[in-house]
C-alpha cells in the first residue's frame, strides 16, 4: 500500500450532524502525513544539494578549449542537470498524488539514502583536496 492510499485511508470521515469544531478536535493527529513531509523534505534537501554540485562542477570541469578531454565531473553534471531539476520541479509543484508517489518510489528504492551518501563523499573528497596555489597561478 502506498503512501498516499495509507493517508486516504486514515483521514476520519466527519458526520453531517457533528459541529465542525467538534471534528477538529477530535482529529488524530496523522504520522502518516507528518512521514510522508519528512520524506518529501529530504528529497528535496538532498535533490538541491546534488543540483547544487553538479552545477558547480559544470562551470569548474568544463573543457577550457574544445580540444581538451571531458572530465567525468563535467560528463555527470551535463547528464544529470536536466533529471534532477525535473524531480525537483516534480516535488514542487506536481499535484500530491504525483509528489506522493514519486516521494514514495525515491524512498522505497533507496534512491535518496544513495543520493545522500554519495553527496557526503564527494563533499568529503573536496574538503581533503589541496587548496591551488595562488602564488604559481
Amino acid at each position: 500500500m502506498t503512501i498516499y492510499e495509507r493517508m486516504k485511508a486514515a483521514v476520519p470521515i466527519r458526520r453531517a450532524a457533528e459541529p465542525e469544531h467538534t471534528a477538529l478536535l477530535a482529529m488524530p493527529k496523522h504520522p502518516l502525513i507528518r512521514q510522508f513531509r519528512e520524506d518529501e523534505m529530504l528529497c528535496i534537501r538532498v535533490l538541491t544539494d546534488y543540483l547544487h554540485l553538479l552545477e558547480g562542477w559544470k562551470e569548474k570541469y568544463a573543457p577550457q578549449t574544445p580540444n581538451d578531454a571531458y572530465d567525468d565531473r563535467f560528463v555527470e553534471s551535463c547528464r544529470m542537470l536536466d533529471t534532477v531539476n525535473y524531480l525537483l520541479d516534480c516535488l514542487t509543484v506536481a499535484p500530491m498524488e504525483a509528489r506522493v508517489a514519486m516521494v514514495d518510489r525515491l524512498m522505497q528504492t533507496g534512491q535518496m539514502e544513495q543520493f545522500r551518501r554519495y553527496i557526503k563523499r564527494i563533499q568529503e573528497e573536496i574538503r581533503h583536496e589541496p587548496e591551488p596555489d595562488s602564488c604559481c597561478a
